[in-house]
């Protein structure tokens, strides 16, 4: 999973609005099938759409445990009481 996120990473065209690429289609369909070619290595029914699903599952989990963490902070709660993480995906870079 985390060469599938560092792929992702990589292909800008998927997830940053500003870019170029962002509204081409054929480079989008290009980045997703190479992100299915990396899935079917853990889920060998994966396919594009699986692929879409599963960058959403990431990006909303991601949001909400950054979410956790901002409210914690702000909440002036003791360091011994600050949101832990528990996404293992959470600090990856």
């Amino acid at each position: 999973m985390v060469d599938f996120i560092a792929i992702y990473r990589s292909e800008i065209c998927l997830w940053k609005k500003k870019s170029a690429d962002y509204h081409n289609r054929t480079k989008r369909d290009a980045a997703i099938d190479k992100l299915a070619k990396k899935l079917e290595e853990l889920e060998p029914s994966a396919t594009p759409k699986s692929v879409l699903k599963k960058i959403n599952n990431l990006r909303s989990c991601y949001r909400k445990e950054k979410l956790k963490v901002e409210n914690s902070l702000k909440s002036g709660a003791s360091a011994d009481s600050i949101y832990k993480l528990e996404l293992w995906h959470y600090d990856l870079k």
